[in-house]
């Protein structure tokens, strides 16, 4: 990156369980990480057993209430003319580190950036 810092991406949208349980970013000073949302995030502890509440079925649910956020913040900006956020800038970055992925697992060469 800019800073020299190092990054990696580990991404599979394809596999059997649907999708990715949690997403970490780890970094010299600790760690951040997101897990697979529960549906209320409820846990019932019976005896020596605990059920726990059903994940979300997909994608959409797992992001429904940001990708409203996000909207209507779009929307907002337009409203106001100000730049929305993330840019279209944003958006081109993120798909120019897909492609370095995509091209780097073609190749098996770490692609730079």
């Amino acid at each position: 990156m800019k800073g020299g810092e190092f990054c990696q991406i580990d991404c599979s949208r394809r596999t059997n369980y649907g999708y990715d349980e949690r997403i970490e970013v780890f970094g010299s000073k600790g760690l951040i990480e997101s897990r697979r949302q529960r549906s209320r995030g409820v846990s019932r502890y019976i005896g020596d057993k605990v059920v726990e509440d059903v994940l979300h079925p997909g994608w959409f649910e797992r992001i429904k209430e940001s990708y409203y956020e996000a909207l209507s913040a779009f929307v907002d900006a337009i409203n106001h003319r100000k730049t929305p956020s993330p840019s279209l800038e944003n958006g081109l970055k993120a798909q120019l580190l897909a492609d370095k992925a995509t091209e780097s697992i073609k190749t098996g060469v770490p692609m730079k950036v």
